[in-house]
């Protein structure tokens, strides 16, 4: 089961990343400001804790929920925005996210690292 809630959390985290640098590079890029932007401000986060997070490393995971609430709030506020699909599915994806990381974080609680 450890393993499952790790994947999932893994899927969920690859999925999140993936629709952020997708929608606002391809699908419906910001006509005012460069592409990159946007995609460095929302992914770069992401991608601070990717390399804890391939290894299951505790503290990543722990930091990887926080960032999980972060997500899902501008998920929420791309809702009320009326980018309706796009905050969605990144809403979708943190909570997925940030549960399956509590799963995996309250499994391996008695590990000691």
């Amino acid at each position: 089961m450890r393993n499952i809630a790790w994947m999932v959390s893994l899927a969920s985290y690859l999925t999140l990343l993936s629709v952020l640098v997708l929608w606002n590079a391809l699908i419906e890029p910001p006509e005012k400001i460069p592409r990159v932007l946007p995609i460095l401000a929302l992914g770069l986060p992401l991608l601070m804790v990717l390399r804890g997070l391939l290894h299951a490393r505790r503290r990543s995971c722990q930091l990887s929920t926080l960032l999980a609430l972060v997500y899902f709030s501008l998920g929420l506020i791309d809702i009320a925005g009326g980018a309706l699909l796009y905050g969605w599915l990144q809403t979708i994806a943190a909570t997925l996210w940030f549960v399956s990381l509590l799963v995996y974080l309250k499994q391996t609680a008695n590990k000691v690292v």
